[in-house]
Formats: structure tokens, sequence, C-alpha cells
């Protein structure tokens, strides 16, 4: 009997750290929208911020049903630096953003969730990052957008946006 019950508490071990051990936390299905890579297609395209430091350009691709790729860049003269890649995909039934950018995270991407979309606006977040934990972009009209990160840093709420315009 003794073995029977040391038997069934090591299963049950197993099935709660396999539901915990997730890298997301799950998301309030109820409150899903349905997402497919048509709904962003007014985000394809190149866009452009003009800033102090130069010109950042995001770059947009379609690549399939389940793929949509981006590489952001840095122009400064005749000096072309990448500042990040992106790939918007579909894995496993949800939907992740997942920026690698330069430098940080041993060049490994960091997922983030998709969590919202409208017409004009995506959200994605990934509250166990340092900053941001959420993603957004918002178009504004068919040739200007505005992405921005927030989330919290040391314990205050901190954003940063990006008013971009399409390259024609």
């Amino acid at each position: 009997m003794k073995r029977y019950t040391y038997i069934t508490a090591i299963v049950i071990c197993c099935i709660a750290s396999a539901c915990n051990s997730t890298n997301h936390p799950p998301i309030d299905k109820s409150k899903f929208t349905y997402f497919n890579m048509d709904r962003a297609k007014w985000l394809m395209g190149s866009w452009k911020q003009v800033t102090e430091k130069g010109i950042t350009i995001e770059q947009w691709t379609h690549v399939n049903d389940t793929l949509n790729t981006a590489t952001s860049y840095l122009v400064k003269g005749t000096d072309t630096v990448v500042l990040e890649s992106i790939k918007l995909a579909q894995i496993k039934g949800d939907i992740f953003y997942m920026p690698t950018v330069a430098g940080q995270n041993n060049g490994k991407p960091v997922m983030f969730r998709f969590t919202s979309i409208s017409d004009n606006a995506i959200v994605f977040e990934n509250p166990e990052h340092d900053f941001p934990q959420k993603i957004s972009y918002k178009q504004i009209s068919d040739d200007s957008l505005v992405a921005e990160i927030s989330g919290t840093v040391n314990g205050q709420q901190r954003s940063e946006q990006f008013s971009m315009s399409r390259i024609k």
C-alpha cells in the first residue's frame, strides 16, 4: 500500500510540475481575439523615425501564413547599424513577437505573447521580462504608426513611444 501511495504522489507531483513549468503566464482565452497574419498587414513595409541619433528604419516583411519578420536599423550618415531583428510568429496556436536585440540576452530572442488586436492596434506582453513588459503597435493612418514599449522598472512605470512614418 505504501508503494502505491508513493507512486501516486510522484505522478501527482510530476503533473503539477508540468502544469506550472511554463515560461509564459496563461492567457485568459475568454478575452482572446482571433489573430492571423492578415490582421497585421498594415504593419508590412518600411517605416522610419528621425531622431537626433539618425534615422531609425523598421522594415516588415510577410513571409507566410505563420511568420512575419522585421529588421530595425539605425542610419547615421553613411553608417548603418542593425538594432534588432523581429519575428512575429505563430507557434503551437499562440502568436509571439520575438525581438532579438543586438548586444542583449546573449543574442537570443525574448518572447512576448500576443494579448490583443483591433483593426489598428496589436499588443504583446511578457510580464516576466525586465523591461519592457509590453510592446504595442498602433496604426494612426495608412502612412503613420506609433510603437510603444512599456512596463515597470524598479517599481516605476515607464514607457517610450516611437512615432514612425511609412517610407514610400
